[in-house]
């Protein structure tokens, strides 16, 4: 697999060059489901991955373990359909929010994104202040929100809930779609 398709480019190659790279190859993390990983690599579409104890050990703080998004480097184990990683690059952007319970601590969402699709239904269940919070959370983690306003067709007054919309969103890019019609 060519990694240019997951976003491989210059940014990251230059902070590959930078990193302790022996006999390890780049990966993107495609799931994140606790200590285990799903990433892809040119080599493999799809593998399972696991931190290193002493990685793990660094990090002290989970919010910078994998995410969904990361650049990491990994180890091919021989023989074995699972990969190692070793070290994670510098995040460009990361989309995070504060995690439930009552001990306060950053949740990551997803790392290394550029542009974040906001989706909001048209119908009852349709609310601007929510917009809002995910407006506020894109900018806030650097990425660029356009928002998608599905449903059209179950909304009596499209023009007004646009009007409301960009009344919150200025200058955030706004498309109204619909399945039904197409």
């Amino acid at each position: 697999m060519d990694l240019k398709i997951l976003g491989w480019n210059d940014l990251w190659e230059q902070q590959w060059t930078r990193l302790d790279r022996k006999d390890t190859v780049p990966a993107r993390v495609i799931g994140d489901f606790g200590h285990k990983y799903l990433v892809t690599t040119a080599f493999s579409a799809d593998i399972w991955a696991e931190m290193t104890g002493k990685l793990q050990h660094e990090l002290h703080n989970r919010s910078f373990f994998p995410a969904i998004g990361d650049w990491v480097a990994v180890q091919r184990l021989e023989g074995e359909e699972r990969v190692i990683i070793h070290g994670i690059l510098d995040r460009k952007t990361c989309i995070s929010r504060q995690g439930a319970g009552s001990v306060t601590h950053e949740q990551i969402i997803a790392a290394n994104v550029d542009t974040l699709f906001i989706v909001c239904a048209l119908n009852n269940d349709f609310n601007v202040r929510r917009i809002e919070r995910y407006l506020i959370m894109a900018w806030n983690s650097g990425v660029n929100p356009v928002i998608l306003l599905s449903k059209a067709d179950l909304c009596l007054d499209v023009n007004e809930r646009l009007r409301l919309i960009q009344e919150a969103s200025i200058d955030v890019p706004l498309h109204v779609i619909s399945a039904h019609n197409n």
